[in-house]
């Protein structure tokens, strides 16, 4: 049987990206305890290590499962393992809580046998507090605060950076100028989907959006009952049937077909409002 060993003909490729994912405090995504900490990598790994020291079977096992899926995504492979988002990493966070937990265990065990164990138990559970276990963070994830998402003046992003964090955005300056799932909207490209679930919309039909050749390659959206979209890319133009059907609404347009201005389309004013995360903002009225 011949089998073919080219698939290792790219070799490995060192990706920073990923070990930051999981050790920087300073990275956008995902979300650590960690995180907005301005202490170094070195010692977020060290912590990592320190259950090593407790010297258990099941525990190595876990570190060796842990680093093993690290050092996996570090030095991916280049040609066969792509770019994934972090929210697919699921599986390793049983691993990261365990190991993690154990380590601080390991600290204060460390801490208890000193003879001066009562203060510098308070200065380590200070330490935690303060630079590892954020209280932030904690509150963040308690609440599932969405308000601190696409956060111009905050330079880290506590929860995974992405599209819908820079769409909050878009749905904020809607409502600010007015939207309601009582309104009519047509948005150009993906994010109908965003428009539908944030303002509630009924859902009455799927937008389909291809991914490769295959018929079968493709993403479904449930979308609103009056959101529409511009989708040339997919075959998609609703853009006349939304105009022809109610007497206003709003226009969302990202592409350059539409200046940052008011425009006239099939005898239709369109007036220009506002531009946010890329998408600028019209809203048409036959009245």
């Amino acid at each position: 049987i011949n089998i073919p060993m080219n698939i290792f003909s790219q070799g490995f490729v060192f990706n920073p990206y990923w070990f930051n994912m999981f050790f920087d405090p300073m990275i956008q995504t995902p979300m650590q305890w960690f995180s907005f900490t301005n202490i170094s990598i070195v010692t977020i790994v060290c912590i990592f290590l320190l259950s090593i020291k407790l010297k258990n079977k099941i525990l190595l096992i876990f570190q060796f499962s842990f680093w093993s899926i690290v050092l996996l995504f570090i030095f991916k492979y280049y040609s066969q393992l792509g770019y994934d988002h972090s929210r697919y990493l699921y599986y390793i966070y049983p691993f990261y809580i365990i190991i993690f937990s154990s380590s601080i265990y390991v600290l204060f065990s460390l801490v208890i046998r000193n003879k001066f164990a009562f203060i510098n138990y308070s200065i380590l559970f200070i330490f935690l507090i303060f630079n590892i276990f954020i209280p932030q963070n904690t509150i963040h994830g308690a609440v599932h605060d969405l308000s601190i998402w696409g956060d111009e003046n905050n330079d880290r992003q506590p929860t995974s950076s992405g599209s819908r964090n820079s769409f909050l955005n878009v749905i904020d300056t809607l409502k600010l100028n007015g939207f309601s799932n009582k309104d009519t909207i047509v948005i150009q490209g993906e994010g109908s989907f965003y428009i539908t679930w944030y303002f509630d919309f009924p859902i009455t039909r799927t937008y389909t959006v291809s991914i490769g050749a295959s018929s079968t390659d493709s993403y479904k959206y449930e979308t609103g009952d009056k959101v529409y979209i511009v989708d040339t890319a997919n075959g998609v133009d609703e853009l006349n049937a939304a105009i022809n059907k109610y007497d206003y609404g709003f226009l969302l347009w990202h592409s350059s077909q539409h200046p940052e201005n008011d425009f006239k389309y099939n005898n239709v004013n369109f007036k220009y409002i506002i531009k946010s995360e890329g998408y600028k903002l019209y809203k048409w009225s036959k009245i």
